[in-house]
């Protein structure tokens, strides 16, 4: 099946720094796709770009087979996109906020959008302050009033920033099973630093790493191609040197570097940069190593914890 999102050697700068860097990543219909990284890599900047409200240095973006740049208005009138802040106007209150939104992106009546407002609403469990002022209602109240806007208006498209972030497991749950059941034939892209969350709600999940996706697909396909990874754990008998320990953080192979006096953790994407690291730890009074089957939490840490030192 054709993509339906397609990006083509996408590339942003902002403020002379290079946050997006010749991207490619494709979509198909009514997948739903969950961007991951470490803190810092791009993703949020990646989902404005594709959600149209950053432009592109250099690069196409297609969605549905129209060109995002040519063709923004029509496109973006497809595409919900919910930040990972609030954006609400505070002089609103949370109906006329609601109200608003859904005038202008779909074609229902007022009658039909004040209908769709209250059904919601007593869903998600803020009917009690449909007619509060923003700053009036608490930050994950303002997350799921946020997150309604999508249920409330069935996008073709919906990009979210974090969409499950501070609720516990059990409303995480309930939150995705809501998005699954009532968009099930939406496109989802979604950004996140949660692995069950990842695990469990991505048809396909793309590895963001400096600018560029690292790794893509579905899981079976990220175990396949990181078959050649490997978990490592190196003890020596006395506290590794701080030489010795910026030589592995610097090594662009090594990942979720863990170093604690005299141990050291790292995973490793080939068995020649592992043997490199074992070779120059002989001198450094090597103790023992240990090593076990790599996994897709294993894959998951080590794109996006890249140095975690303790």
């Amino acid at each position: 099946m054709p993509a339906i999102i397609s990006l083509q050697s996408v590339a942003k700068q902002i403020n002379g720094k290079t946050i997006i860097a010749d991207c490619d990543l494709g979509l198909e219909k009514n997948q739903t796709l969950s961007i991951v990284g470490v803190n810092g890599c791009g993703k949020s900047v990646l989902l404005k770009i594709i959600a149209g409200i950053i432009n592109v240095d250099s690069g196409k973006i297609f969605i549905d087979g129209n060109s995002l740049t040519r063709e923004s208005v029509k496109v973006r009138r497809k595409i919900c996109y919910i930040p990972d802040y609030i954006d609400f106007d505070y002089n609103l209150n949370v109906y006329q906020n609601l109200y608003i939104y859904l005038r202008l992106v779909s074609k229902k009546t007022s009658n039909e959008i004040k209908h769709n407002i209250y059904h919601w609403s007593n869903i998600l469990g803020f009917s009690h302050i449909l007619y509060s002022m923003i700053s009036e209602v608490e930050y994950s109240k303002l997350r799921l009033i946020q997150i309604s806007r999508a249920l409330a208006s069935s996008p073709e498209y919906l990009l979210i920033d974090k969409p499950s972030f501070g609720l516990d497991s059990e409303n995480k749950k309930w939150l995705w099973s809501l998005i699954n059941t009532t968009l099930k034939y939406s496109t989802i892209i979604y950004t996140s630093y949660d692995f069950n969350e990842v695990e469990s709600y991505s048809d396909r999940i793309a590895f963001l790493d400096k600018g560029k996706i690292r790794l893509n697909g579905s899981i079976k396909d990220i175990m396949d191609k990181t078959e050649s990874y490997g978990y490592y754990k190196l003890i020596f008998k006395s506290n590794i040197s701080k030489k010795f320990s910026s030589e592995v953080r610097l090594n662009d192979n090594l990942y979720h570097v863990r170093i604690k006096r005299n141990e050291m953790e790292f995973y490793c994407s080939d068995k020649k940069t592992f043997f490199d690291i074992f070779k120059n730890s002989l001198p450094n009074d090597l103790l023992d190593m240990q090593n076990r089957p790599f996994n897709f939490e294993d894959v998951f840490l080590s794109q996006t914890r890249k140095y975690n030192d303790e």
